[in-house]
C-alpha cells in the first residue's frame, strides 16, 4: 500500500475519476441543473461573528483540501479532474435584518439548492445569513462528487480549531494532509487490479438469476426519465423505541444499522408485496484504510443488500438474515457499484435507477454536532467560540424512489427519508415514516412475530380503513322476494307500461299476467325452490316474462345466451343438470339435443293456464339464478344468488339511481350478463318503462336515445365511447335529449371517456362509473363521476367509488392484512349480497369465498388488485392474474393506453401482451384512429412510426408497444366490451420486421456511431439505446462523436431523454437549424459520409 502511494505522489494534477465520482459524474451529465447531489450542512450561529476570520478560515480550509478545488472535464471523451493550485473561496455574506423566518428558510433554500457548474467550478461555496449580531444562519454547500459526510464533519473540526485561534491572532497548528484524494484514486484502480476478480466472483452468485425492480405504489406515473426533484420528512424515534431497538440488536449479535435495515426492509415488502427486495446502502469502503481517515473527497459508494423474505420467517430469524448478509457484503465492499453495473448489464431504463430503486443509510456523527442535526432548535452546541443551533431546511434531493438515512444520536436514532417528489406526495410518504415507526415498536415488543403479523398501522387508520369507510347501514326489507315486490307495483300501476321492444308494448298488466301464467305452468311439471330452470329467447319482449316468470314459479333463473357456441350451452345445461328450458318456439331447434324438456311461453299449451299471482312459499335464502362465467380453467363456473341478496340489491339500486315511474330505462346487455337483471329489476320495481335495445350501431343509438327518450343508460365503457363520438357536436340532441343517468360498467373505464362525455350534449346527464363481480350480485361500488377529474389522479381508469349500502370492502394483502391508504392489495367484498357461492364446485367456493377476520359473514375474494386514495375512494387498478411483467419491469397496460389515447389521431386503443413465435412476449397495441371513430375533421393519419416517436418521450422505454395495429373497429363481445382474444396477431414480415433503416444523413451516421459503438452490424432508425444495453458510459463515447461530428456540445441527458436513433437525430438537427450557419456545412457532410 505505501508504495502504491508513493508512486501517486508523482501524478499530476490532472487524473482520473474514482469509480464513486465516475457514477456521479454521468448523474450530472443528465441534468447539469439539478441540486439532487448538493450536500450541506446549515446551522445557526446564536452569537457574534467576526466575518473576515470566518471568511479566512474557509479560505485556510479550502487552501488545505485539493478536493475542494477541483473542477471536471473530458479528455478524449474519458473524464478527469484537475486541481486548481491557487482559488479564492466562495464566500457571500447577506444582511437579512428585514427578513421574516419564512423568508429565511426560502433564502437559505434557494442558495443550497444552486447547482454547480463541474467543469468551471467551484464546487463548494459558503452563505453566511445575518439577521442580528447575535442571530444568523451559516451555509456550507459543495457537491457531492467532492465531499462526503465524514468529510463535513472533517471540515467543522478543523473550522474549530482555526476560528479561535484565527480570532485571537494566535496560530493553529493543523497536521498536513498527507495523502489527497488522487492517493484513493490510485489505490482503488490497483485493489481493483489485484482483487478485482474475486470480489466479482461474489457478486456475480449474489445478483444471478432476476433481478427484481422494486415496484412501490406512487401517487403519480412514472416519468419517462426519472429526475432528482426532491424532499425530505424527518423520522425521529422516541428515546424508549431507541433504547429498545439498541437492546434487541444487542441480544441478536446485530448492529442497530443491521436491525434497522431489516425493519425498513419489511416495510418495502409490506408496502410492495415482493420478497426478493434489492436496496442500495452507501458504505465509504475507502475510508476503512487509516491513510485516508484525514482526507476530504468523495469515499462512498452504494453497496447493493439482496433479502427474500419468502416463507414469511420471524423478524427475529429475517434479522439473522440480513446479518450474514450485511458482513458478506462487508467483506466485498471494496468492489465499485460503477463496474459492477458495467459487468453485470442489468436491463435499463432512463426512468429507474438501475439495479435499486430504494436505499438505506446510517451515519454515527459526532456525539456535539448530532444536536445539530436533529432540529431541536432549544439545544445549543459551543463549536469554537460560536454557539450554534439547528436550522430546518430538509433535504431536497431526490436521487432515488425513496432513500431512509438514519442517524445514531447521543439519546435517540433519527433520520431524515428523502423521497422523490415526481412520484410521490409529503402526505404519503409522511404515512410511511409513520408506518415504519409502528412497525419498529411492534419488533421490539416482539421479535418473534412473523413478518406479515407485524402490524403497520395506526388504531386511527385501522378504524378508517374498516369502518369509517364501509359507512353503508341501511334499511330495506330482506325477507322480501322480486316477485312480491313486483307485484306490489302492477298494483300500483296495472296500465303503465313495463317493457318496450321495438313495436311490441307490454303493461305492467300484461307482464304480470303472462309471466303468471309461465309460473302456474313451470310449478305444474314438477319446478319449485333450488330448480335449476334455463331461459334460451333473443332479445324480444319475452326477455321479462320469461325471468318474471321464472322467480314467481319458484325456479331458479339461468340464462343460456343466445350467441353462445352449442358447445357451452351443452356444457351449461349438463353442469346445471337443467331439466326445464324456457324459450321460444322458433328457436327450440337451435338447442343442443338432450332430453330436457321445452316450455315455450308464446305457445297455446302455457296460455291455458291462469293469470292471477301464483301462491309461494319460499324461504329467501332460496336460490333466485345462477349465471356462468368465465372460468380459469376454461370451463364456465355458475354463481348461486339467492332471493334476499336479488331483491336486497334492487331496492338500493332503486334508491341509488333515483328511479321513479318517470324513467325510460334501457336494458342493453345480455342476459348471460348480471348486470341485465339491473337493468330489468329495478326500473320494473320503480313503476319505470324498460325499453330492451341491442348492440345498435352508434348512430343508430343516437337516434334511438332520441326517439324512445332514454333517461337511463347502461353501457360497457368501450361501446360507451363509440356512442359518445357519435354523439358529439349534435345540436338536436340539445333540445331533445331525455337522458339523465349514464352509466358505465362490465370493465375498466379509461378517463378519456370523460373528457368525451364532457365534449357533448349528454354532459348533462350524471356519470357513475358501477364496479361489481358477479359473485357479489352485480353492482358493489360506485363513483360518481365529478365535471372537473384529477386526470393524473385518476391515472389509466376511473375510480371505482365507494361500497353501495349494506356492502363491505376491504383492501387486504396477501395475508388479509389490511393495506394501507395507497398501497395496493386485493379487493375482497362481504356484506349483503354475497353470493352463496359456485354450483356443484364446492373447493372453489371454499377457497374464494372466505371467513370475515374483522367480524361476522364472509369475504368473497375478487382477484381484483384496487387501493384507497386520500378520500376513501377505491381505484381499480387491474386484475391479479392479469399481472404483465416484461424483463423484469411490471407494466400497468392501462397506463401505456391513457398516453395513448392523448395522441389527437387516436380514438381508442387496447394493449395488450402476444407471445411471438420465439416464445418471447412483446407488448401490442391495437389502435382506432380518430378518422375511423368519427366523421368529424380534422382528420388524422396515424401510423405505427408516428405513434411509437409519439410515445417514446411520456412512457418508459420498457412501456412502448413493440408493435402497433391500426384497425376500423375493436371486435365485441355480445356483451358489448372489446373481445381481446379475437384481436388479430401483428402481421410480420421478414425475419424482422421491426427493422426500419436511417432516412436521413444524420440518421445514418448516429446509426452508424450506435454499431460501432455496441458492436453491431447494423442499428435501425427505431432501435432503442437502452434496448440495445446502452449506459452512461456509452452514451458519452456516442455524444461526444456526435459532437465532433456537428460541432455541438450535447448533454448526456439528451440521449436519456431521445432513446431511438430517429428521436436523437431529429433532436441533433432542430439544434443543428437554429444555429447561425447552413443546417449542414461541407466538412460535416464529409464526416457523416465517412460514418
Amino acid at each position: 500500500m505505501q508504495a502504491i502511494l508513493h508512486q501517486a505522489k508523482d501524478v499530476t494534477s490532472v487524473y482520473p475519476l474514482s469509480y464513486g465520482q465516475l457514477a456521479l459524474w454521468y448523474t450530472y451529465q443528465l441534468d447539469p441543473d439539478s441540486a439532487a447531489y448538493n450536500t450541506a450542512f446549515v446551522t445557526r450561529v446564536c452569537s457574534p461573528v467576526n466575518v473576515p476570520v470566518l471568511r479566512r478560515v474557509w479560505q485556510v480550509l479550502l487552501d488545505r483540501h485539493a478536493a475542494l478545488r477541483t473542477t471536471f472535464t473530458l479528455q478524449d471523451g474519458v473524464p478527469v479532474q484537475e486541481v486548481h493550485e491557487v482559488q479564492e473561496i466562495d464566500f457571500t455574506h447577506l444582511h437579512a435584518t428585514s427578513w421574516s423566518d419564512s423568508e429565511m428558510a426560502e433564502r437559505v433554500r434557494e442558495a443550497y439548492r444552486q447547482p454547480f457548474d463541474l467543469e468551471r467550478g467551484p464546487v463548494c461555496r459558503v452563505h453566511l445569513f445575518t439577521q442580528t449580531p447575535q442571530h444568523h444562519v451559516l451555509l456550507f454547500v459543495a457537491h457531492h462528487i467532492v465531499i462526503d459526510a465524514w468529510s463535513q464533519w472533517r471540515l467543522l473540526d478543523e473550522l474549530r480549531r482555526l476560528y479561535p485561534a484565527f480570532q485571537a491572532r494566535t496560530s493553529a497548528s493543523l497536521p498536513p494532509v498527507a495523502h489527497p484524494y488522487r492517493d484513493y484514486v490510485r489505490y482503488q484502480a490497483n485493489m481493483l487490479a489485484t482483487k478485482g476478480d474475486r470480489l466479482w466472483d461474489y457478486w456475480r452468485a449474489q445478483l444471478s438469476g432476476d433481478l427484481p425492480l422494486l415496484s412501490l405504489p406512487t401517487d403519480r406515473p412514472r416519468p419517462p426519465v426519472r429526475s432528482f426533484n426532491g424532499a425530505s420528512e424527518t423520522v425521529r424515534l422516541p428515546d424508549d423505541l431507541s433504547q429498545g431497538l439498541r437492546h434487541l440488536a444487542s441480544e441478536a449479535g446485530a448492529t442497530v444499522y443491521m436491525t434497522l435495515l431489516a425493519a425498513f426492509q419489511v416495510l418495502l415488502y409490506r408496502y410492495s408485496g415482493q420478497d426478493d427486495i434489492l436496496v442500495g446502502s452507501p458504505a465509504a469502503s475507502g475510508r476503512a484504510r487509516p491513510e485516508f481517515l484525514d482526507t476530504v473527497g468523495n469515499f462512498v459508494d452504494m453497496l447493493v443488500m439482496r433479502t427474500n423474505m419468502s416463507g414469511n420467517p420471524p423478524f427475529s430469524m429475517f434479522l439473522q438474515q440480513t446479518r450474514q448478509t450485511v458482513f458478506r457484503t462487508l467483506l466485498r465492499q471494496d468492489y465499485p457499484f460503477h463496474v459492477l453495473l458495467d459487468r453485470l448489464q442489468p436491463p435499463r431504463d432512463p426512468s429507474y435507477s438501475p439495479l435499486f430503486q430504494v436505499a438505506f443509510g446510517m451515519d454515527r456523527p459526532p456525539p456535539e454536532l448530532a444536536p445539530l442535526l436533529v432540529n431541536d432548535a432549544d439545544r445549543r452546541v459551543e463549536w469554537g467560540g460560536l454557539e450554534l443551533a439547528s436550522f430546518e431546511m430538509g433535504q431536497q434531493e431526490g436521487q432515488f424512489d425513496l432513500f431512509l438515512m438514519m442517524m445514531d444520536g447521543v439519546d435517540s436514532l433519527f433520520g431524515f427519508l428523502s423521497y422523490n417528489t415526481a412520484l410521490f406526495d409529503q402526505g404519503t410518504i409522511q404515512r410511511m415514516a409513520c408506518h415504519f415507526q409502528q412497525l419498529l415498536a411492534a419488533i421490539v415488543a416482539d421479535p418473534q412475530q412473523r413478518l406479515h403479523t407485524l402490524p403497520l398501522l395506526t388504531e386511527v387508520e385501522r378504524q378508517q380503513l374498516l369502518v369509517e369507510w364501509n359507512p353503508t347501514q341501511a334499511m330495506y326489507a330482506t325477507d322480501s322476494k322480486i316477485a312480491q315486490l313486483f307485484e306490489s307495483q302492477v298494483a300500483r300501476t296495472p296500465e303503465a307500461v313495463a317493457v318496450v321492444c321495438d313495436e311490441d308494448r307490454l303493461t305492467y298488466r300484461d307482464l304480470n299476467e303472462r309471466a303468471n301464467q309461465l309460473a302456474h305452468h313451470l310449478q305444474a311439471i314438477g319446478v319449485h325452490p333450488e330448480v335449476p330452470v334455463g331461459f334460451y329467447v333473443e332479445r324480444s319482449a319475452e326477455m321479462g316474462i320469461g325471468l318474471l316468470g321464472i322467480l314467481k314459479a319458484g325456479g331458479v333463473y339461468v340464462p343460456l345466451g343466445p350467441d353462445d357456441p352449442v358447445e357451452r350451452l351443452a356444457f351449461v345445461l349438463q353442469d346445471a343438470r337443467i331439466q326445464v328450458v324456457v324459450t321460444r318456439e322458433h328457436m327450440v331447434s337451435q338447442l343442443p339435443q338432450n332430453e330436457t324438456r321445452v316450455v315455450c311461453p308464446d305457445g297455446a299449451e302455457v296460455a291455458r293456464y291462469p293469470t292471477y299471482n301464483p301462491a309461494r312459499r319460499m324461504a329467501p335464502d332460496r336460490l333466485a339464478y345462477i349465471i356462468y362465467t368465465s372460468g380459469s380453467t376454461g370451463q364456465p363456473k355458475g354463481v348461486m344468488v339467492d332471493h334476499r341478496a336479488l331483491a336486497h340489491h334492487c331496492q338500493i339500486i332503486q334508491d341509488r339511481y333515483h328511479l321513479t315511474s318517470r324513467d325510460r330505462v334501457l336494458q342493453f346487455a345480455s342476459l348471460n350478463f348480471d348486470v341485465s337483471l339491473e337493468q330489468f329489476l329495478p326500473p320494473l320495481l320503480a313503476g319505470a318503462c324498460v325499453v330492451i335495445g341491442d348492440l345498435w350501431s352508434p348512430a343508430e343509438f343516437r337516434q334511438n336515445l332520441r326517439d324512445f327518450a332514454l333517461t337511463v343508460v347502461d353501457l360497457p365503457p368501450a361501446y360507451c365511447e363509440q356512442v359518445l363520438e357519435a354523439c358529439m357536436d349534435v345540436s338536436m340532441l340539445e333540445q331533445e335529449n331525455a337522458l339523465r343517468l349514464l352509466i358505465v360498467g362490465g370493465e375498466a373505464a379509461p378517463v378519456t371517456l370523460v373528457s368525451k362525455w364532457q365534449q357533448t350534449p349528454l354532459k348533462s346527464a350524471r356519470l357513475l362509473n358501477a364496479y361489481g363481480p358477479t359473485e357479489a350480485t352485480i353492482t358493489a361500488t360506485v363513483f360518481d363521476v365529478p365535471s372537473e377529474l384529477d386526470s393524473e389522479r385518476s391515472r389509466a381508469c376511473l375510480p371505482i367509488g365507494r361500497p353501495l349500502a349494506n356492502r363491505l370492502v376491504y383492501i387486504l394483502d396477501n395475508h388479509l392484512q389490511p393495506a394501507p391508504m395507497g398501497v395496493p392489495g386485493e379487493l375482497h367484498i362481504g356484506g349483503a349480497g354475497l353470493a352463496r357461492g359456485y354450483w356443484n364446485r364446492p373447493e372453489l367456493t371454499e377457497s374464494t369465498f372466505i371467513p370475515n377476520p374483522f367480524g361476522d359473514g364472509r369475504l368473497y375474494k375478487t382477484g381484483d388488485l384496487a387501493r384507497y386514495l386520500p378520500d376513501g375512494t377505491i381505484e381499480f387498478l387491474g386484475r391479479l392474474d392479469h399481472q404483465v411483467k416484461l424483463r423484469g419491469f411490471r407494466i400497468e397496460l392501462g397506463e401505456i393506453e391513457a398516453v395513448l389515447r392523448q395522441h389527437p389521431g387516436v380514438a381508442d386503443c387496447v394493449v395488450v401482451v402476444r407471445a411471438e413465435s420465439s416464445g418471447h412476449q412483446q407488448l401490442a397495441a391495437y389502435i382506432i384512429p380518430e378518422n375511423a371513430a368519427s366523421t368529424r375533421s380534422p382528420v388524422y393519419r396515424v401510423s405505427a412510426s408516428d405513434l411509437r416517436e409519439y410515445l417514446q418521450p411520456k412512457l418508459a422505454v420498457y412501456m412502448v408497444p413493440a408493435a402497433f395495429v391500426i384497425l376500423d373497429h375493436f371486435p365485441l363481445t355480445p356483451h358489448g366490451t372489446v373481445d381481446r382474444h379475437a384481436l388479430p396477431a401483428p402481421e410480420r414480415s421478414g425475419a424482422d420486421a421491426s427493422y426500419e433503416p436511417p432516412r436521413t444523413p444524420i440518421e445514418e451516421a448516429v446509426s452508424a456511431i450506435w454499431a460501432e459503438v455496441f458492436g453491431l452490424e447494423w442499428v435501425g432508425r427505431h432501435d432503442n439505446f437502452f434496448a440495445l444495453g446502452g449506459h452512461s458510459l456509452l452514451a458519452t463515447k456516442i455524444l461526444s462523436r456526435l459532437g465532433d461530428i456537428f460541432r455541438m456540445t450535447l448533454a448526456v441527458r439528451v440521449l436519456f431523454e431521445h432513446t431511438t436513433v430517429a428521436a436523437l437525430a431529429a433532436y441533433v438537427a432542430s439544434v443543428d437549424m437554429m444555429r447561425d450557419r447552413e443546417p449542414l456545412d461541407r466538412d460535416s457532410d464529409e464526416e457523416i459520409e465517412r460514418w
